[in-house]
């Protein structure tokens, strides 16, 4: 989603910080969403509208944070001071569903000047006291104090990705009530984005990753929380030490992968190499470097929020008994690029039907299908591919999947082929949506069009040519089709 104007930040850094205990009413904002998200399961369709809501926190008087997972497919985004249920209408300027953050801009100017910016804090550690305000549905507000009790990288829920993140022993006066702005000092010091009742902890978006993601607003275009594309794994076994030629207490993590057309992959790192210092930071064997806030800490935080995307990272890697120096250049990886995107979001998704057979590109977005745990109850032909997707396909390739068939009398028998991974098109190999249509549309003068899955045990799909016109008809009166095919 593109910034519509530059950020001037300068608009919330210095305005007054809200005083402790004092009025915070006119700096948080109930925001209400009207949002309409795409049918997973029926691609050619929207599902009902839906009304989602949260709480917003004013920055500058025509800036306000929010969750990013709240704008999701909106159509309509209001919102709402909680003291006298003045709304108003407003546009989203930015939305990083990675990261799980947005800004949005109120349209009325007179409701903006009515607005309390707050500031964005500095860091918090453990031990830290921390307070947030919650409020009743009459607008009284109640508020409740924690302690922070870990700084860790993790991930956060609604974010696709690992950031930092704090965790915050509270007892909440109203229990969970969703989205929930914490304070140290009078500002900002993160977003709640989830509660586990059991163990009384909140789960914060923090501070410095809310700058970062601010900071990159500043000249009015987005770049995104970069990454270096590769994954790593804990040396601990001695023999494979042995083997790799480091000794006992040498630092090191091991490059278990580097995913094609990244940062890594163009600066020449390569799986099987020992990552010893990134930047001027030695690399111990959990994967952790010694940061000079947190300590301790994940060598992803170094790269995601302590950087920014075009910035260049010198690392040291071990590799065949001596080291090597790199340099990378820091970039995101837009999740188009991604063979199986993690999510898909104000787009259609990509589908073809033919003959009654739905094909889709294998997202995020399906597997929510199978709810939160899909990774342990989804077909595991379908984990195992978003597992090794990078072992399978290249950067903007994607993969395909029949999904279900509806039933026509063309395909009489076939009703139960559901979530097959698609190989090839009448011997065509398939890597984007748009090649499993050519291959049809292309074939010729043929018998049957032959689909052919990528499990060996799954017989080939053989589609009647001469009647496919008549089926795809039958298709689209029967079940109210529109179109057959989104490609982009």
């Amino acid at each position: 989603m593109k910034v519509s104007a530059p950020l001037v930040l300068v608009l919330f850094l210095m305005a007054a910080a809200v005083p402790a205990g004092g009025p915070l009413e006119p700096s948080i904002l109930r925001v209400r969403v009207t949002r309409q998200n795409y049918d997973s399961i029926r691609p050619w369709q929207k599902q009902a509208p839906e009304l989602v809501g949260g709480l917003g926190v004013v920055l500058a008087p025509d800036r306000i944070l929010v969750p990013g997972g709240l704008l999701a497919n909106a159509t309509l985004v209001e919102v709402e001071r909680i003291g006298d249920g003045s709304r108003c209408e407003a546009v989203v300027e930015c939305a990083d569903y990675a990261a799980n953050l947005g800004l949005i801009r109120p349209l009325d100017e007179d409701f903006a000047r009515s607005l309390k910016p707050v500031r964005v804090g500095g860091l918090a550690k453990r031990g830290d006291r921390v307070s947030t305000v919650q409020f009743e549905a009459n607008g009284t507000p109640r508020t409740s104090e924690g302690t922070v009790v870990a700084t860790e990288m993790g991930l956060p829920p609604g974010a696709r990705g690992s950031f930092l993140v704090y965790r915050v022993s509270i007892d909440l006066a109203l229990g969970n009530t969703g989205i929930t702005p914490f304070f140290r000092r009078g500002r900002l010091i993160g977003l709640m984005v989830g509660y586990d009742s059991s163990a009384r902890t909140a789960i914060l978006i923090p501070s410095p990753v809310i700058r970062h993601f601010l900071d990159d607003l500043a000249d009015g275009s987005y770049g995104g929380f970069p990454v270096a594309g590769f994954l790593t794994a804990t040396i601990r076994d001695p023999q494979f030490r042995r083997y790799l030629g480091m000794g006992s207490g040498d630092p090191g993590v091991y490059v278990a992968q580097v995913l094609p057309g990244g940062p890594a992959a163009k600066a020449g790192l390569q799986a099987g190499d020992v990552l010893v210092r990134l930047d001027r930071f030695t690399i111990d064997r959990h994967g952790q470097y010694e940061d000079p806030d947190y300590g301790p800490i994940a060598l992803s935080h170094l790269i995601s929020t302590r950087r920014q995307v075009g910035d260049k990272i010198s690392c040291l890697v071990f590799r065949d008994g001596g080291n090597v120096e790199l340099t990378m250049t820091l970039d995101r990886m837009p999740v188009e690029q991604f063979p199986v995107p993690p999510y898909e979001i104000d787009r259609p998704p990509r589908f073809a039907i033919v003959g009654g057979f739905i094909f889709q590109q294998l997202t995020g977005q399906i597997f929510s299908i199978w709810g939160d745990d899909w990774q342990s109850k989804a077909p595991r032909r379908l984990t195992r591919l978003e597992r090794e997707q990078w072992e399978t396909r290249q950067p903007g390739e994607q993969i395909i999947i029949l999904t279900r068939t509806l039933p026509t009398p063309e395909n009489i028998g076939y009703e139960n082929l559901a979530f097959l991974p698609v190989e090839t098109v009448n011997g065509k190999p398939v890597r984007q949506m748009a090649d499993l249509v050519q291959a049809i549309r292309n074939a010729g003068p043929v018998e049957y069009h032959q689909v052919s899955f990528a499990e060996s045990d799954t017989p080939d799909l053989f589609i009647p040519a001469a009647t496919l016109d008549l089926a795809d008809r039958f298709v689209r009166e029967r079940y109210g089709i529109p179109r057959l095919s989104q490609l982009d």
